[in-house]
């Protein structure tokens, strides 16, 4: 077990261990042991079962997971006993591990927040997502160069004569249209390259780190685009796209040159002044450990000069000029072929201690806008797709393309892969393509045992010009591929978020509840589908009358995180009631209505704009001022609910608000026929109306005063309403 523990120090090997299913070996070896809390080797099974979880854990292994010990029949009058001997059916350390599963400290470090501000509701909320996205690792410290290879960039077709000889002498039969490389379905015709006006590249990427300064210096590249003339044999580079580790800077280079300068292709000088290269100053926006979002625009300039734009997550960094890529004319006889590539090849080997991964990545014959690249970029690099049915209204669930499926030259995601042989690539694909990745791994194109591995490309079956076929892996030790699919992700397709419901229906003490609320918010935090299914499905109308059920077992402590999952879902709903249960403490009432208090203070134009929407469509002053009659409420608590009827007076001037609170008012006023004896009882209810329209009115007569001071017409309101 101590070899274990030491082994899942390292996310490489965890990712390894759960990618050949060392999680199912470990729940069928150590079942026992996991569902017994005094066996004595169920602290260490227990804590490689949740490293393991946090990364893959398959849908089965899951249910096996939370079924121990758990009879699979189970009587309708259990279910239904409102005894409060009855345990859980799942123990309550087993819903602890489900929550250690989903806050792994170690991979926190891949916690990006990503700010919307094109959420559903019109407000930027920031929610984590702690599910990495899937990536091909390419470690420099092993081999010393990875890469992903495109073929044939821009596939040019060749016709093929059948010449038969016969009584007349040699005849020409038929000419047949053959595809020098790449693929198409539909007969789309060849791929031009470069596009006629313009193109945008897209990627994600995650840097581990770029290791020192004194190190070897590789190049992280994230696009190289080489042109190779079949009769000469002539490669040279047209396009180089690089990060720079020395200062994290991107280099984007149109200039060409032999492929022979391969070791030759880094900048050192920081003064640039050729034209068909430019340099980006963003190592602020590079960051260690963190996916980073970057497209490039490239503009072909017909009456002013060419440019280059860059987008670092989704915001403009800066516009510089660059050349754009030169288009030649193919001499008679000779063709052309352009293939592409991510990371390093093998001739430009170098041996560094920096290691990246790279996301999903797309090349478009298109010029993308700002808003364009906003919305790719909101997607996430968990998105898989071509772009094609993005939701641009979450309100009116309205979905529509980003941009023409045409127009995609390739996209990958690294989620999707095979393995083949060279040999079954060349009957299956093309052999122009085969000998070029044959070239690339040092076999021979006949080869059926190594086994290549090959990443699918997403706009396979759209029509249009034929494309590159798939991205093939190049590398041995020092590239691989790894799809997490965690427990908030696995749990998905067992219902989702009702069986997390269903964890908060069983416990019957407060310990039980409150690790199942936690596992509850745990979820939908880290895995952005659960909450989209949590307001499609209305489950928090579930999770609401649970709590009602279960009432005598809130605490501040379920409040908090009850208030963190309102923050995370937002308040997308038909209508939202305040409550005041009768068993609640005066803790907890004192915490709900501070946290509404501090909703409703904040400073931000939009949120403003939106709690007051909010406030007027749930009614708020009326059920505030309903809630200020009970008379069971704590000071303490009516003094809150008090100063947010001050807050809602200033800030969102409302006039039915003012109204309403005029006509509470009236009604708090004694009539005449109360005698004064009856007021010396502390405990009647016309004293506390009394102590309360003090406060009221002490709390209208501040605001009055410091409206006054800032010359606004609520003092007319209230007079106008008085009269």
């Amino acid at each position: 077990m101590l070899t274990l523990k030491n082994l899942l120090k390292y996310d490489r090997n965890l990712q390894i261990m759960t990618t050949y299913g060392f999680s199912q070996h470990i729940l069928y070896i150590c079942e026992t042991a996991l569902q017994n809390e005094n066996h004595h080797l169920h602290t260490s099974v227990e804590y490689i079962f949740e490293r393991l979880a946090a990364f893959i854990l398959p849908v089965q292994t899951l249910k096996q997971f939370l079924r121990m010990g758990i009879e699979t029949i189970v009587s309708p009058t259990l279910l239904i006993t409102p005894s409060k001997e009855i345990k859980s059916f799942v123990p309550l350390n087993r819903i602890k591990c489900l929550v250690s599963m989903t806050t792994l400290r170690d991979i926190r470090c891949e916690i990006q927040v990503l700010t919307r501000s094109n959420s559903p509701t019109g407000i930027s909320s920031n929610i984590p997502s702690i599910i990495s996205p899937p990536f091909v690792e390419c470690n420099m410290g092993i081999e010393g160069f990875s890469a992903l290879l495109f073929p044939c960039l821009s596939p040019q077709s060749i016709t093929s004569s059948t010449n038969v000889v016969g009584n007349f002498g040699m005849v020409t039969m038929a000419n047949d249209i053959i595809l020098q490389g790449g693929m198409t379905l539909t007969n789309g015709g060849e791929r031009p390259f470069p596009s006629q006006y313009g193109m945008t590249y897209s990627t994600w990427f995650y840097v581990e780190k770029f290791g020192p300064i004194k190190d070897n210096v590789h190049l992280i590249r994230l696009l190289t685009i080489i042109r190779h003339t079949f009769n000469r044999e002539d490669y040279r580079f047209v396009l180089q796209v690089y990060i720079h580790p020395k200062d994290k800077s991107l280099l984007v280079s149109t200039q060409e040159h032999p492929f022979e300068d391969c070791h030759n292709d880094a900048i050192f000088t920081d003064d640039i002044k050729s034209d068909g290269l430019v340099k980006f100053i963003c190592s602020e926006m590079m960051f260690d450990q963190r996916w980073t979002h970057t497209t490039l625009v490239w503009a072909k300039g017909i009456l002013r000069n060419s440019a280059v734009t860059l987008y670092v997550n989704g915001k403009q960094i800066a516009v510089q000029k660059l050349h754009y890529i030169n288009n030649i004319t193919v001499p008679p006889g000779n063709s052309v072929s352009i293939f592409a590539y991510i990371g390093t090849l093998s001739i430009q080997r170098v041996y560094s201690s920096i290691q990246w991964r790279q996301g999903p990545c797309f090349l478009i014959e298109e010029l993308l806008y700002s808003q364009i690249i906003a919305a790719m970029y909101g997607a996430r690099p968990n998105y898989i797709g071509p772009f094609q049915a993005v939701c641009i209204d979450s309100t009116n669930d309205v979905f529509s393309p980003l941009f023409p499926k045409e127009r995609i030259v390739f996209g990958i995601h690294p989620a999707r892969f095979f393995d083949t042989t060279l040999s079954q690539f060349k009957k299956h694909y093309n052999k122009n393509d085969a000998k070029l990745i044959a070239k690339q791994l040092n076999m021979p194109t006949n080869e059926s045992t190594v086994p290549i591995r090959i990443l699918h490309k997403i706009a396979a079956l759209y029509s249009g010009p034929a494309r590159t076929i798939d991205s093939v892996v190049i590398g041995y030790l020092g590239v691989r591929i790894f799809v997490p699919n965690p427990v908030s992700k696995t749990i998905e397709y067992i219902d989702g978020p009702h069986v997390m419901l269903g964890l908060i229906t069983m416990p019957n003490d407060i310990e039980s509840f409150y690790a199942s609320v936690t596992a509850f918010v745990c979820i939908l935090k880290a895995n952005k589908q659960m909450q989209n299914e949590l307001l499609r499905t209305r489950a928090y109308q579930i999770l609401g009358l649970l709590f009602l059920k279960k009432r005598h077992l809130i605490n501040s402590h379920i409040l908090h995180l009850t208030c963190t999952l309102v923050g995370t879902i937002d308040t997308i709903r038909e209508s939202t009631v305040i409550t005041n249960p009768a068993d609640a403490n005066v803790d907890i009432q004192k915490s709900l209505f501070d946290h509404l208090l501090d909703v409703f203070l904040t400073s931000d134009p939009h949120n403003l704009m939106m709690n007051q929407r909010l406030a007027q469509k749930i009614n708020l002053m009326s059920q505030l001022l309903c809630l200020l009659k009970d008379g069971s409420l704590h000071e303490s608590t009516r003094l809150i609910i008090i100063s947010l009827i001050h807050v809602l007076l200033v800030t969102y001037k409302n006039t039915n608000d003012i109204l309403k609170l005029d006509q509470f008012l009236v009604y708090l006023l004694l009539s005449s026929s109360i005698s004064g004896k009856k007021l010396l009882d502390d405990s009647s209810i016309d004293v506390q109306n009394i102590s309360l329209r003090n406060f009221l009115l002490e709390m209208l007569a501040r605001t009055i005063a410091e409206e006054k001071r800032s010359q606004t017409n609520l003092t007319d309101e209230f007079l106008t309403s008085w009269l």
